[in-house]
């Protein structure tokens, strides 16, 4: 490996002298593949795919959702520790988020809590999410008829907004929350932060 242009000029100076040298020995050491490979600078970033569709068309709020779980989130009731989930619903093409508190992770209270987005929001025609058993339970045997889910493996695109969201909720939650009506109003304080 050599040791740039002027180094390199000044070493080979020590025994002979070339005409124009500066401009030989930058045109060799150009060439100089161990050279390249060494010192060639970073890699250039891979050519990013192209979005899909469902991301990209002008669509009205939340026709397009993500849908994720967050938790468990811990309250006190009747002087006794309960665990809650948050029920994150992500809209792709604006990047809104809407909340609902869901007390357990039954089919039964997910499904309350998706009739009760779509109450607010509208029915979406598309919802991706993970392969929770619930989720997929709800989508086989309740909502087949209403909307089209898709289930995959990896993360969707919830996973900034669950992020966000519990860090929003370290901020704000200094103290043990004393009830569900507690845990309700701070969700809300967290969705008017976040969007």
């Amino acid at each position: 490996m050599h040791c740039g242009v002027s180094q390199t000029l000044n070493s080979i100076r020590a025994k002979l002298w070339i005409p124009q040298g500066r401009s030989a020995v930058k045109k060799v050491l150009g060439k100089c593949s161990v050279c390249k490979k060494a010192e060639g600078g970073p890699y250039r970033m891979p050519d990013m795919a192209s979005l899909p569709s469902s991301r990209v068309l002008e669509s009205a709020p939340f026709t397009n959702t993500g849908l994720d779980n967050l938790g468990p989130l811990h309250y006190y009731k009747n002087g006794e520790l309960k665990k809650a989930c948050v029920c994150l619903f992500t809209c792709r093409v604006t990047r809104a988020i809407h909340l609902e508190m869901v007390l357990n992770m039954t089919t039964d209270a997910f499904f309350n809590c998706f009739r009760h987005f779509i109450a607010c929001r509208g029915t979406p025609k598309q919802v991706i999410c993970d392969n929770a058993s619930h989720f997929k339970l709800a989508c086989d045997v309740r909502l087949k008829h209403l909307v089209f889910f898709v289930t995959h493996t990896g993360s969707t695109d919830t996973t900034r907004n669950s992020t966000t969201f519990k860090k929003e909720s370290r901020k704000m939650c200094t103290r043990t929350i004393k009830n569900v009506y507690e845990y309700e109003s701070l969700i809300g304080t967290i969705v008017l932060h976040i969007d």
